[in-house]
């Protein structure tokens, strides 16, 4: 797979694209009456918040997502009842949203300036399993936000 290939070929829309085709896929869509139009949006404009700046950017969000993909799906995760369906979509959810406004820089940095970011989060980096560092918190935060407004609501059913 490659990522950088399928943004070219995309028109710059790497993420988006392989995330419609994948729930396409798994048929996802029609299963659970997901509203296309919605789903289509928020994935461009999850997309449309990744940076340009090297690594934390829309390319590398759909390699991530492919990576996984091949890991639930090819790897079998499936097949042997380790992921149902609730748990692929969460899996691909994951991987789309997953450095959705990346900063460009990392958490210690962001507390260390006492970016805005930080200062939501309580500057919090310590534990990160108990407390998520700033850009983890933000990255949900925000991508949940979208989900729960109705121009971006795309599972309305699961509401």
């Amino acid at each position: 797979f490659d990522a950088f290939k399928l943004s070219e070929v995309s028109g710059g829309r790497p993420l988006s694209l392989l995330s419609f085709a994948l729930f396409k896929r798994c048929d996802i869509v029609t299963k659970w009456q997901l509203h296309e139009h919605k789903l289509v949006k928020f994935l461009m404009k999850i997309e449309d918040g990744y940076p340009k700046n090297p690594y934390h950017n829309r390319v590398h969000a759909a390699d991530v997502l492919q990576s996984l993909h091949v890991l639930v799906v090819r790897g079998g995760l499936i097949n042997f009842g380790y992921c149902d369906e609730v748990g692929l979509v969460s899996c691909y959810l994951s991987s789309i949203i997953h450095d959705y406004e990346h900063k460009g820089v990392n958490n210690d940095y962001l507390i260390r300036v006492s970016d805005s970011l930080a200062v939501l989060y309580n500057d919090r980096q310590v534990t990160p399993l108990i407390f998520p560092s700033p850009m983890e918190n933000h990255h949900l935060a925000a991508s949940f936000h979208l989900i729960n407004s109705d121009e971006y609501n795309w599972m309305p059913k699961v509401r």
